[in-house]
């Protein structure tokens, strides 16, 4: 019943525009979008809003048109405040590949918030170009994961006696 959210992650780091490293922050910053990117973006309610079907990139709308219905309709999507993150890939660079747009501001996600999101601390610090630093991430087990199945597990190894003869059955 109880899980961390968005604003428990992130809500405390300072706004930071669209391909702008924050000035105490140099993991703070996030990909430069295009013009198009941002309209689409801005048209986005927020707080957990998705993209209205008649915005963003013409495919979406021909994507639509065929099946009926609307497609791919976390792209775009922005986080909501009060909910955990979705799964942070390593495409969690682009908005374009999921719900991965700040909840407020008119960006995709910060390296600093997608590392938070993952629950890396907040110094941590990843080596690379914006791509490998957001591949660092997404294919990284959480950190607090790791933590909590690591403890588990030497609470196991603890508590069990270890077989003295192996049982080749």
């Amino acid at each position: 019943s109880e899980f961390r959210t968005v604003r428990d992650a992130i809500g405390r780091l300072p706004p930071v525009a669209a391909g702008q490293r924050h000035p105490s922050d140099p993991m703070h910053y996030s990909a430069g979008h295009k013009a198009s990117t941002l309209e689409t973006i801005m048209a986005v309610p927020p707080d957990g809003g998705s993209r209205p079907s008649h915005v963003g990139p013409a495919c979406l709308r021909r994507a639509k048109e065929r099946n009926g219905r609307a497609v791919y309709e976390d792209v775009y999507g922005r986080l909501f405040w009060d909910r955990p993150a979705i799964t942070i890939t390593a495409y969690a660079r682009n908005p374009a590949s999921g719900r991965y747009v700040h909840p407020e501001q008119h960006r995709g996600l910060s390296v600093r918030e997608a590392a938070l999101l993952q629950s890396f601390p907040d110094s941590y610090e990843f080596a690379g170009s914006l791509d490998e630093k957001f591949r660092q991430i997404g294919n990284a087990v959480p950190p607090a994961f790791a933590a909590s199945l690591g403890a588990h597990l030497a609470r196991e190894l603890e508590t069990k006696t270890p077989p003295t003869t192996f049982d080749r059955g």
